[in-house]
C-alpha cells in the first residue's frame, strides 16, 4: 500500500480506490458537502482545530451533520498523520452525506501540496478578473464550479489566478483571499461576503497587532487602477504579492513594502505555531 494512495473514512485506513460516493448521493449531484485544506510539514498539521471549527460552522450552515465530533475527527487526522510520520503535502479533510438528512463520511487525506514557482514571492503573481461569484461563501462547500471556471480562465490568459468580480466589486480569488493597498489603507473585502480562509484571519490579527491601518471593505472594481499593492493569502500561498491583474501592474508593478512586512510576519508566526503544534503532538 502507498502511503500517499491511503485515505481515512471515518477513522478507518482505505487504498484510495476504495474511496467512492454513489453517482446519485447528495454530493455529487447537489455538491452537499464541505471541506478543510490544512498544511503539513513532517506530519504536523498548521492550526488544526481552527480548520476543524470552520468545517463544523460550514457544515452546520448548510444543515449537514457531522459524522462524528470535532475531537473524533482530530483524532482521525492525527492517525492518519502518524501513518507518514514525516509526510507534507495538504490534509484534506471532506464531509459528504449519505443522504439529504442523515450524517455520512468523513475522508481524510494527506496529498501533494500546490507548488508555485518562487519568483511569485520575489517578483509578484499575475491574475485576471472573472465575472462570478462564489455561492453562499459563509461555508466552504464542495460548490466550487465558479472558482474552477476563474482558475481555468486565468490559466487560459497565462495566469496565476482568478479574481471573481460581481456587482461591479472583486471579492476573492478562486482559491485564496485578497488584500489590498488603497490611500494608505489595507481593504480586504469584508467576511461577511466571502470565504475568509484561515490565512486570512492570521494575517488580519497580525496586520492588527502591527498596528496597520485596516478596514473590511468591497473592492470597487472601479479602483482597482488606483490599488498600490495587493497580495493573495491561502493555505499552500501564505503571503503572496500580487503585482499585475489583468495584464496591468498593480501600483509600480512591484512588490510593495507593506506586503513584504506582512509576508516576514506571517511567515515568523506560522514558524512558531508549527513548532508549537510539533510540541503539542509530540
Amino acid at each position: 500500500m502507498i502511503a500517499l494512495d491511503v485515505v481515512s473514512r471515518n477513522g478507518t485506513l482505505l487504498p484510495l480506490s476504495e474511496a467512492r460516493l454513489p453517482l446519485f448521493s447528495p454530493a455529487v449531484l447537489h455538491a452537499f458537502g464541505v471541506y478543510e485544506s490544512v498544511q503539513v510539514i513532517d506530519g504536523t498539521p498548521f492550526h488544526l482545530e481552527a480548520h476543524l471549527h470552520r468545517l463544523e460552522r460550514s457544515a452546520g450552515t448548510i444543515g449537514l451533520p457531522l459524522p462524528a465530533s470535532l475531537a473524533t475527527i482530530k483524532g482521525w487526522a492525527v492517525d492518519l498523520l502518524r501513518f507518514r510520520p514525516h509526510g507534507a503535502g495538504l490534509l484534506r479533510i471532506v464531509v459528504t452525506s449519505a443522504s439529504d438528512v442523515h450524517a455520512g463520511s468523513c475522508w481524510l487525506r494527506l496529498g501533494k501540496s500546490m507548488q508555485f514557482p518562487p519568483r511569485y514571492w520575489t517578483l509578484g503573481a499575475d491574475a485576471v478578473t472573472f465575472p462570478g461569484m462564489r455561492p453562499l461563501p459563509q461555508a466552504k462547500t464542495l460548490n466550487t464550479l465558479t472558482n474552477y471556471l476563474a482558475q481555468r480562465a486565468a490559466h487560459e490568459a497565462g495566469c496565476h489566478e482568478g479574481l471573481l468580480v460581481y456587482d461591479g466589486k472583486v471579492w476573492e480569488g478562486s482559491s485564496s483571499n485578497l488584500f489590498v493597498v488603497l490611500d494608505g489603507v489595507l481593504l480586504t473585502p469584508p467576511a461577511t461576503e466571502v470565504l475568509s480562509g484561515e490565512t486570512r484571519e492570521c494575517v488580519l490579527r497580525l496586520a492588527g497587532e502591527m498596528g496597520l491601518p485596516l478596514q473590511e471593505a468591497p473592492l470597487l472594481l472601479a479602483d482597482l487602477p488606483r490599488w498600490k499593492e495587493a497580495f493573495l493569502t491561502s493555505t499552500s500561498r501564505h503571503v503572496m504579492p500580487l503585482t499585475v491583474v489583468d495584464h496591468k501592474p498593480v501600483g509600480n508593478g512591484q512588490v510593495g513594502p507593506l506586503t513584504r512586512r506582512l509576508h516576514a510576519a506571517f511567515e515568523a508566526y506560522f514558524q512558531h505555531e508549527m513548532d508549537r503544534e510539533r510540541s503539542a503532538l509530540a
